[in-house]
């Protein structure tokens, strides 16, 4: 079963949000019906959905709006495709995994309180988010946002607490070996340093900038700058 991502703004056949690839035939469902179609029965009509929580329910076709053949859908998408030559494909393509979280950390930096730069961290091992962290003062203090940084010597705001130290401080230390960290920005040397001592063995980070001392610590692990891709 495979789901594909189309619009109703985008293609005229389909007035539904979502639509679901059923052998020969592609379903799009009344709205509300979110979820993979399992075990349509075309004889009697009836079908299962499996939502992404896992739950089942029990369906009938008469609940399906429209049924269309592949080939009138592939119509209706090849304007969203820039696939011309080497064929098409009802697939749209997935984000990776390391986007996928990268995403996540993304949304995770939305709660930072430090105005010169939001930064999120999401850590992962086994394909599950064991903790995340983003920067923000500590407990009970005023945040940047509201008062002003603190500057040291260096020229760096140190009011609050990085997004990866966040990350460690909260997290169960047994869910961190052989772990993937992933940050919204490149960590500095600290909290390279920190990732590292506490287990993590991949550290995946988009926004980068100039840090030898950084890049020096970052060397030790599989490090990987995430280039921004298309979604």
């Amino acid at each position: 079963m495979e789901k594909l991502k189309v619009k109703h703004s985008e293609i005229n056949p389909i007035v539904e949000q979502d639509a679901y690839h059923n052998g020969e035939k592609v379903i799009s469902l009344t709205s509300g019906d979110f979820g993979f179609i399992e075990n349509l029965d075309e004889h009697t009509g009836h079908y299962e959905i499996r939502y992404e929580d896992g739950t089942h329910d029990s369906k009938h076709k008469s609940l399906i709006r429209k049924v269309v053949e592949d080939e009138e859908i592939k119509e209706a998408l090849t304007a969203l495709h820039s696939k011309k030559d080497d064929g098409f494909s009802l697939n749209e393509k997935r984000r990776s995994w390391d986007d996928y979280f990268m995403d996540i950390a993304k949304t995770v930096a939305t709660r930072a309180t430090c105005d010169r730069l939001h930064v999120g961290c999401v850590i992962v091992k086994g394909k599950k988010i064991v903790s995340t962290g983003y920067n923000g003062s500590i407990s009970g203090e005023d945040h940047c946002s509201e008062i002003g940084h603190l500057y040291n010597d260096q020229g760096r705001c140190v009011r609050t607490i990085h997004a990866e130290q966040n990350a460690i401080l909260f997290s169960n230390h047994n869910d961190l070996a052989e772990s993937t960290a992933y940050v919204t920005h490149q960590p500095c040397e600290n909290c390279a340093k920190l990732l590292i001592q506490s287990g993590v063995k991949r550290i995946v980070y988009r926004s980068k900038y100039e840090n030898e001392l950084s890049e020096y610590f970052l060397s030790k692990v599989d490090s990987v700058h995430l280039e921004e891709s298309e979604k």
